[in-house]
């Protein structure tokens, strides 16, 4: 699979917390609409769990957010769900799930 070189690095966060505050900095200096994405470069948060698509809207309502963890599983706010069904996500991701995790087999 080609790395997406337009994803945010993530490889230094230890918690939850970290991620979102990643996500809010993308917010800052993106336009309303905008993709986020994060690299799946992050190991285990301190939580042991990932962010919810209720924490990533509260930072990024107006923007579509994945967060990748591994190359199978991503994350994504509600902006990003609808998103994905109207307009296709870019290529690296896969169909949006009601749980608004998504994964990729293949």
């Amino acid at each position: 699979m080609v790395e997406n070189l337009l994803a945010i690095p993530i490889s230094h966060v230890t918690s939850i917390a970290d991620i979102l505050a990643v996500v809010q900095r993308a917010v800052e200096v993106k336009q309303s609409g905008e993709w986020i994405i994060t690299a799946r470069d992050w190991m285990e948060v301190e939580e042991k769990r990932f962010p919810t698509r209720w924490e990533l809207d509260t930072v990024a309502p107006n923007n579509p957010v994945v967060v990748q963890r591994t190359g199978h599983l991503i994350i994504a706010n509600r902006f990003a769900t609808i998103r994905s069904r109207r307009d296709p996500p870019p290529k690296e991701l896969a169909e949006g799930t009601s749980t608004n995790r998504w994964s990729h087999h293949g």
